[in-house]
């Protein structure tokens, strides 16, 4: 067996949708706090012992998991992200999660929240907030980090599982503070993401409070579908298999048995 079939074999993407709704359902219960476990276990790794990787917005967001199979039929996350779109935070009446991520340890950081507020207010005018996302929250288990080939593996299935939640729920454009120390920003401009733009150019990297003054840059992806072609094709067989956890499956599940 090639290291692709294991892969294949071995993991499976994994959706939650707007955990909030649907926590009376025994998976989900099960599994919302190993997303919770999975982030604190990557954030500590990376930014010490109190960082707080999550916020109001986990609660509502879509969660996008790879998750190993163990052979007692149980989910084990090993990466995972989260996307929320502008309509459902203006619906829950929070704050788009990226407009806090942009603060410094010396300022509420105004400007660059001004450039952001624009495009989503720009998207409320035309009627298309469920058109746009944040992602952000990207987290590997740290154990992980030290399989240098499944590590590039990881980074593939990554962008096939983004690229094709954005293209399936018809979302175009999508926003995101990326790592800079990573080279996240780098990859993304590999596969079509941009440096987000003021009125003096590009957007600079600054320190962000929220992760210890850990090095960012806004980028964007604009046009998922026309862009993303070759990132959503790879692994697409793993998330047409996927499994889908939100209201609507839920419910379907529950009326066959």
């Amino acid at each position: 067996m090639d290291y692709e079939q294991e892969i294949r074999k071995k993991y499976t993407f994994v959706v939650v949708q707007n955990a909030q709704e649907i926590i009376p359902d025994p998976l989900v219960r099960e599994l919302f706090p190993k997303i919770m476990d999975l982030k604190t276990a990557g954030y500590r790794q990376e930014y010490g012992n109190f960082v707080l990787p999550f916020d109001s917005s986990d609660f509502i967001a879509t969660h996008l998991l790879l998750c190993e199979k163990r052979p007692d039929g149980d989910l084990f996350p090993l990466l995972g992200m989260k996307s929320v779109t502008l309509k459902s935070c203006d619906e829950y009446r929070i704050s788009f999660p990226m407009l806090s991520m942009l603060e410094t340890p010396e300022t509420k950081n105004e400007p660059a929240k001004e450039v952001i507020m624009k495009i989503l207010d720009d998207h409320r005018g035309r009627g298309t907030p469920g058109k746009i996302a944040y992602n952000g929250s990207f987290t590997i288990r740290p154990e992980l980090r030290k399989d240098e080939v499944l590590k590039r593996y990881l980074w593939e299935l990554t962008f096939s599982m983004l690229t094709n939640y954005y293209i399936s729920y018809e979302i175009d454009h999508v926003l995101a503070v990326c790592a800079t120390r990573f080279k996240v920003d780098e990859r993304k401009v590999a596969l079509g993401w941009n440096y987000i733009k003021n009125g003096n150019g590009v957007m600079e990297e600054y320190k962000c409070r929220a992760l210890f003054e850990s090095p960012l840059i806004p980028m964007e992806l604009v046009g998922v579908k026309e862009k993303s072609q070759s990132a959503s094709a790879r692994f697409k067989d793993l998330w047409d298999e996927r499994l889908t956890l939100d209201s609507h499956t839920i419910a379907v599940r529950k009326k066959a048995a």
